[in-house]
């Protein structure tokens, strides 16, 4: 197996996980998931640092830039059951919230289409 460009995987991935961070925010992430909003904006900030510390090591960017992109994908997840939830009083079934994180998950983070 030939080894990535460590740059390359950084702009892939977390190019990726800023997208779906920014479109939480857009989405009302502070307001509808405070907690999980701070977690994941800390996932990026303490991620972005390994980065910066090892930027020629292709397991540690691979890595950071992957738990970076999954909390960018919960929050977005999270940010948009919750929306769900206010648009439907009643309650979102568990299995339509599992669908959704699978589908963020499964785009690499990347926006459900």
């Amino acid at each position: 197996m030939s080894e990535a460009d460590p740059k390359q995987i950084y702009k892939d991935k977390m190019q990726i996980a800023v997208e779906n961070f920014m479109t939480a925010e857009h989405e009302g992430a502070e307001t509808l998931a405070p907690d999980t909003y701070a977690w994941a904006k800390a996932k990026l900030y303490d991620n972005k640092k390994i980065i910066l510390q090892y930027p020629d090591d292709q397991e540690k960017v691979e890595e950071a830039t992957d738990d970076a992109a999954a909390a960018a994908a919960q929050l977005l997840a999270t940010v948009r059951e919750k929306a769900m939830k206010q648009d439907r009083p009643d309650k979102l079934p568990p299995e339509k919230a599992e669908k959704e994180a699978i589908k963020v998950l499964v785009n690499e983070g990347g926006p459900v289409v």
